[in-house]
């Protein structure tokens, strides 16, 4: 994972959209293969976790492109993803009074 992470910051630092194409799409794939090997499937908080992980890489690859719709698609998955995360805390459980108190200090 890191020599993958290390390019990926490369073709930022370079500008290089290529590498970038090349290295983003398995980044993300690498962070679903971290979800499953931790037991993703095992319970429907994992399920959750790794469908929102899904929708976060395809967000991911959307976003290399610089054309319009793919960058609409790719905020469109994030979106997804993030709701799924939230939907994901929801089947963990949420203390609300903490919920309540972080709500009030940000």
């Amino acid at each position: 994972m890191v020599p993958v992470l290390g390019l990926l910051l490369y073709s930022f630092y370079a500008k290089a959209k290529r590498l970038e194409w090349a290295v983003k799409p398995v980044a993300s794939a690498l962070f679903l293969v971290a979800a499953v090997r931790s037991g993703a499937f095992a319970s429907a908080y994992g399920v959750a976790v790794f469908v929102s992980l899904v929708f976060a890489a395809a967000g991911d690859v959307l976003l290399v492109s610089r054309a319009q719709a793919p960058f609409r698609l790719g905020i469109f998955a994030f979106l997804l993803g993030h709701l799924l995360f939230l939907l994901a805390f929801l089947i963990l459980g949420v203390d609300w009074s903490w919920a309540l108190a972080v709500s009030l200090v940000a």
